[in-house]
């Protein structure tokens, strides 16, 4: 579990840039390219993105992961063998 978590986290916080316009509004936090990138490289594969929440989620074999792409908010979900059904949330 926390494996995971740590290279997808290590990931994540290379492609982290800024989030605010001069207007002062919200952007991307993570560019859904460059996610997308690193999810392919680590075997995984879309499942769905959804333009309202600014979510974007993959799976791989029982684990999936929701990448809120505008605040940087990872959240890792799996059934871990021995705790049962685990998320992790990290920003």
């Amino acid at each position: 579990v926390c494996n995971l978590h740590r290279w997808w986290w290590a990931g994540v916080l290379k492609i982290k840039r800024l989030h605010f316009k001069s207007t002062g509004k919200m952007t991307e936090v993570l560019s859904l390219s460059n996610v997308r990138d690193l999810a392919e490289r680590h075997g995984y594969v879309e499942i769905g993105q959804n333009e309202e929440s600014r979510l974007i989620s993959f799976r791989h074999e029982s684990t999936r992961i929701n990448v809120y792409y505008t605040t940087g908010t990872v959240g890792t979900c799996l059934n871990h063998p021995q705790r049962g059904k685990t998320q992790l949330f990290r920003r």
